[in-house]
């Protein structure tokens, strides 16, 4: 992420986190927000159910109500920008790539190349405004990534990592 700061750790540590909201720094906020990832396995690729395949962990940062709101907002808000961007260009554009005489490859070529930019600018949003914190996780080590430097160097502090 661009605009993260990250700390990784092994994966059989189990973190501490600072008592303070991840999103603002509020002391003893109280809440929890809680993250999920996957470790990358080669078995994802060819499997029908290769996403369960890598080993899962969980972790959970402390998190005030308005942060825990805002993420929320956020994440959903992700989801329905993607979907709702595809939907529109799928019902939209394929109407007129229809009319202008193309082939039906011609058409799905074209709409991908019509589909890239807004692809692009979503990936470009998830890396400037990212989560307050979000893990990616591997076979040997579970990467913290944090929204806020100074959140992520208490992490460290707390944990005896170092901040990337």
């Amino acid at each position: 992420m661009l605009r993260t700061s990250s700390v990784t750790l092994p994966a059989a540590h189990a973190p501490s986190f600072p008592d303070a909201c991840v999103g603002c720094g509020e002391a003893s906020p109280g809440l929890l927000l809680a993250q999920s990832d996957r470790s990358f396995s080669w078995a994802s690729l060819w499997t029908p159910f290769g996403w369960f395949a890598g080993k899962k962990a969980s972790r959970a940062a402390p998190i005030c109500a308005a942060c825990r709101r805002s993420d929320r907002f956020t994440s959903g808000a992700r989801v329905l920008f993607v979907v709702g961007g595809v939907a529109l260009a799928i019902v939209s554009l394929m109407p007129w790539l229809k009319s202008a005489g193309l082939s039906r490859g011609q058409r799905k070529l074209a709409l991908l190349g019509l589909l890239l930019p807004a692809g692009l600018a979503f990936y470009l949003w998830t890396r400037w405004f990212p989560r307050a914190f979000t893990i990616d996780v591997s076979k040997s080590s579970v990467e913290y990534m944090f929204a806020r430097r100074e959140y992520a160097e208490r992490f460290a502090a707390a944990n005896d990592g170092r901040v990337e």
